[in-house]
């Protein structure tokens, strides 16, 4: 196994946890929620749902951490409107940067 989003949540969010204030959100069709939902999901709409999220709890020194869609979400969310946002993290998917390939 390369990684999965459940590998790498499940060890970084404790960690995370240890020094910062931790939400973890899923999305409308994404992660483990399972609650229906009839709308179209697209980029706009989460992006929207994020800051939503982040004004309904009265978020303030907010920092992102996003992997694959989410990192696109968590980029264009900060770079948005708001100003609050202090800290921001991107990860790829797994196998979209290639490393160095060298043969032993």
């Amino acid at each position: 196994m390369l990684d999965t989003v459940e590998l790498t949540w499940h060890r970084a969010l404790p960690a995370l946890a240890d020094t910062h204030r931790v939400y973890a959100i899923d999305l409308p069709r994404h992660g483990g929620g399972s609650r229906p939902w009839q709308r179209t999901v697209d980029q706009e709409l989460c992006e929207l749902l994020v800051d939503e999220l982040v004004d309904h709890l009265t978020l303030e020194r907010v920092g992102l951490v996003g992997h694959s869609m989410g990192g696109d979400i968590a980029i264009a969310t900060a770079c948005g409107v708001r100003s609050g946002f202090r800290e921001l993290s991107s990860r790829p998917p797994a196998g979209s940067v290639r490393g160095d390939r060298r043969s032993s």
